[in-house]
């Protein structure tokens, strides 16, 4: 990006494209354009090529209703986004202003799955970023993490509950113990839970 100076989405860049027609197998969007503020629509419902040439060399088209799209693009190219005060320093590579509630929604989806996905990979590899980004999610409000981490937490990670290492067995409860937080759930209910499986 050789332009220095951030510039604002214009008329010019606003290249309208006709809405796939909803089909039952796709999975839905978490946010619809009517959620948002007349300002920020204006933005949402151009459809442009997002220049991340920064972080990927290419150029992606994002068709901007579809948020779940968004996050599964920014997903590829900030994976290691675990805070909100991260979102400064990621909005700098981005060619054109997006209003911060926007890009926040839009990363909503990311954060849940950074958590998940990393909970998963502490069964595998104990990664000590699980409770980083479990931390970080629970500044949101995550419908959407309730039931896969629940799932999660009973299945990946207490199946482990009875692993020969207590220094294992003390973080996968740790773990369990966060996504009880995440979630606001029970943890004596759901560590049961735990206990059951393994």
């Amino acid at each position: 990006m050789g332009d220095s100076k951030k510039r604002k989405a214009s008329p010019e860049d606003v290249k309208l494209t006709p809405l796939e027609p909803e089909s039952e197998s796709k999975e839905p969007c978490f946010a619809h354009l009517d959620t948002f503020p007349p300002d920020q629509r204006d933005w949402l419902q151009l459809t442009a090529d997002v220049n991340l040439e920064a972080n990927t060399g290419v150029k992606v088209p994002v068709h901007a209703s579809q948020l779940v799209q968004w996050s599964r693009v920014l997903g590829g190219c900030i994976t290691a986004v675990v805070s909100p005060a991260q979102l400064k320093d990621y909005k700098l590579r981005l060619p054109v202003d997006i209003p911060d509630a926007v890009l926040t929604d839009m990363l909503r989806p990311l954060y849940a799955s950074l958590a998940a996905d990393e909970l998963g990979k502490l069964v595998d590899t104990r990664s000590d970023r699980t409770f980083e980004v479990l931390r970080a999610a629970h500044k949101y409000d995550f419908n959407r993490l309730l039931e896969s981490m629940e799932k999660l937490a009973v299945s990946s990670v207490s199946a482990n509950c009875s692993s020969s290492s207590a220094a294992y067995r003390a973080q996968a409860l740790e773990a369990i113990q966060w996504v009880a937080i995440a979630q606001e759930l029970d943890l004596k209910l759901l560590t049961a839970k735990c206990e059951e499986v393994s």
